[in-house]
């Protein structure tokens, strides 16, 4: 016996009974009541398999652009820090005759801690280096030791490589 309803699908056959099936009823034949697996599939079913394969390629497109995208303004904060941290407040890029007087002042700093805990200043570079190891007392351009006099209290510090001096 056919079932005559249910436009365009294609008939089954019952593994239990037999009969051809065109409309399962919660996965159940309608004449002897016996489950009838997913596997009995309509024929649609090959077209729904092909719309999701389309799907999973478009999302992991659109997953692999959307990580890119990432990526690439990520890069870019990155530089953007980079730059920041090597700008001066003006945006302007420091030059290394800037550098050495940044240099330089701490230096001078370092001298006048060194005068409030100890009551006096450091009487040369390599006694100052001594107390403060990260300090740098090199030009950046060339790598020369500032050149240090101490009359008093005052400070005197100079560049050998670009003639600049700082007194204090």
């Amino acid at each position: 016996m056919v079932c005559q309803g249910g436009g365009g699908m294609r008939p089954q056959t019952c593994p239990s009974c037999g009969h051809q099936i065109r409309e399962k009823i919660n996965d159940r034949c309608p004449f002897c009541g016996s489950e009838i697996g997913r596997s009995v599939t309509t024929a649609g079913s090959g077209s729904s398999r092909k719309n999701a394969r389309a799907a999973l390629v478009i999302a992991s497109l659109v997953l692999m652009l959307a990580g890119g995208l990432f990526s690439y303004f990520l890069a870019g904060q990155e530089e953007a820090e980079v730059n920041s941290s090597v700008t001066s407040p003006t945006g302007r890029i420091p030059s290394s005759f800037d550098i050495c007087q940044h240099h330089m002042t701490a230096v001078l700093n370092a001298q006048e801690d060194l005068y409030a805990t100890r009551g006096r200043y450091a009487s040369n570079v390599k006694e100052l280096l001594s107390s403060v190891p990260e300090l740098d007392v090199r030009c950046p351009m060339s790598g020369e030791t500032y050149e240090m006099t101490i009359q008093g209290d005052v400070i005197k510090l100079v560049c050998p490589s670009h003639g600049l001096s700082q007194i204090r």
